[in-house]
């Protein structure tokens, strides 16, 4: 005996408006939640490598007063370029923290030693960093101690200054302690200070 059996199939063609909707808010939902976390995140990440390369810079600058007898730079770009013996020009030459020129003795000793970072650091564009460009000239700061001072000149968003007070300074506002700000801020930006302890030589 042979049974036959009748199947019946319903077609879809695709998903409803309602589904699609649904689907929608959910996905926009999640966004909403998950984006300010992961916009957080990344400004932390900014913050944090910011702070390693100022530390580099510290670093960098006490190696090279070390190596260039008792002398501290003048400028960023003295880190990864060689200094230049009695000249002490903007345009064409080099200067210590003071604005002294290198004698030929430091010139050569840098030429041994250096450079002390492992990434250039333009004259004229300055140093790039995840929070913002700062300047190639370094300030000397003293009262209390010794500081270079690497400036960040209106290139800074106030929430990354901000964190990077609280990350390497434990928050102790915009005018005190190593991480500095001017305010009021334009536009959001500000210009930002990170001073660097140095022994008290040119």
């Amino acid at each position: 005996m042979i049974r036959s059996f009748a199947f019946s199939r319903v077609l879809r063609h695709g998903f409803t408006l309602i589904e699609v909707v649904v689907a929608l808010v959910i996905v926009l939902v999640l966004a909403a939640v998950a984006l300010p976390s992961v916009d957080g995140y990344l400004q932390q990440k900014r913050v944090d490598a910011t702070v390693t390369q100022l530390t580099t810079i510290a670093t960098a600058l006490t190696q090279f007063r070390t190596s260039i007898t008792n002398t501290n730079a003048g400028r960023l770009s003295e880190l990864s370029s060689p200094i230049i013996a009695n000249n002490d020009a903007y345009d064409t030459g080099t200067d210590d923290s003071c604005g002294g020129t290198f004698t030929p003795s430091q010139a050569t000793n840098w030429t041994t030693t250096g450079p002390f970072v492992n990434f250039f650091i333009d004259r004229d564009a300055g140093m790039v960093t995840p929070v913002g460009l700062a300047r190639d000239s370094l300030t000397r700061v003293t009262g209390g101690g010794t500081w270079l001072v690497v400036n960040f000149i209106n290139s800074v968003a106030l929430e990354d200054a901000i964190l990077m007070d609280q990350t390497a300074d434990a928050s102790t506002g915009a005018a005190a302690g190593n991480i500095r700000w001017n305010l009021p801020a334009v536009d959001g930006v500000v210009s930002m200070f990170a001073r660097i302890a140095i022994s008290n030589h040119c």
